[in-house]
C-alpha cells in the first residue's frame, strides 16, 4: 500500500500537521487506531505523538533521516525526553535562528540535498547543511520562495508546482539528480507540501485529491511497484 488518501478530522491539508522520514512519523495528536495503522503501513515507519507547543509539525520542522531542525523559538517547548529520543534514533538536533522560521515551508529536503528560500543567510544555510547533512542551494519554484510548500521530494522522486519555469526545472533537476514531475493535489491545488507526506517507502495524500492526482504523485515519487 504505497499511497493512500487521508484527512485529519476532515482537513485534507495533512502536510501542514504531519512530518516523516523513513523511520518515524511525527503526529501532533493521537489518532484513531484505524488511521494510525494505515499511516504506519503506508510509510513503513513508527508513529510518534509530538507536541512542541504547536500542531504545525509539517510547516515548521525540517526532518530527514540525518537530523531534525527546529526554529529557535521552539527550543523551550521541546521536552528533554524527546531530545533524548531523537538522539537515540541517531538524529542530529538543531535550532535555526532566522526570521524565516517556518522551516517546512521554506526548505525542500531529502536525505542528500536541500533547496531553500532565497533569503536564508549563509549562516543559516550552514546550519541547515550541518544539522541535516545535506548540500544546500537557494532557489525558487514557479517564482515562489516557499519551496517546501510547492514541491515534495524524496530520494527517489520529486513533485513540483505545475508552473515551474524551464530554468528552475533545469536547476533543481541538476541539483537533486531527479526529474521533477508537475502535479497538483486536493482537486487542483499546487501547494503540494501542504497535502503530501512522503518518504522512500510511501506517501499520504490529501483526501480531496482525484484519482489522476494520486496517480501522478505515485508516478512522480516512484512508488509504483
Amino acid at each position: 500500500m504505497p499511497i493512500i488518501k487521508l484527512d485529519l478530522e476532515g482537513n485534507p491539508h495533512i502536510g501542514v500537521f504531519l512530518n516523516a522520514n523513513d523511520h518515524i512519523i511525527l503526529l501532533p495528536d493521537p489518532l484513531p487506531h484505524a488511521h494510525l495503522s494505515r499511516i504506519q503501513k503506508t510509510l513503513d515507519a513508527e508513529p510518534l505523538v509530538f507536541f512542541p507547543g504547536t500542531r504545525l509539525l509539517g510547516s515548521l520542522i525540517a526532518l530527514n533521516n540525518n537530523g531534525i531542525l527546529f526554529g529557535q523559538f521552539m527550543k523551550d517547548d521541546i521536552p528533554d525526553n524527546f531530545i533524548a529520543e531523537f538522539k537515540g534514533m541517531g538524529l542530529t538536533i538543531g535550532f535555526l535562528e532566522d526570521r524565516l522560521n517556518a522551516l517546512g515551508n521554506n526548505i525542500l529536503l531529502n536525505n542528500r540535498c536541500a533547496l531553500v528560500h532565497p533569503d536564508y543567510s549563509k549562516k543559516s544555510m550552514n546550519v541547515i547543511s550541518d544539522v541535516l547533512d545535506v548540500e544546500v542551494l537557494r532557489g525558487t519554484i514557479a517564482g515562489m520562495t516557499v519551496v517546501g510548500s510547492v514541491a515534495v521530494v524524496t530520494d527517489k522522486g520529486m513533485l513540483v508546482h505545475p508552473k515551474i519555469t524551464r530554468e528552475e526545472e533545469e536547476v533543481i533537476e541538476g541539483f537533486f539528480s531527479l526529474t521533477p514531475k508537475k502535479a497538483t493535489v486536493n482537486f487542483g491545488s499546487p501547494y503540494l507540501g501542504s497535502a503530501v507526506i512522503a518518504n522512500n517507502n510511501g506517501a499520504l495524500v490529501g483526501s480531496q485529491s482525484t484519482g489522476i492526482e494520486v496517480g501522478k504523485v505515485e508516478e512522480g515519487l516512484d512508488l509504483i511497484n
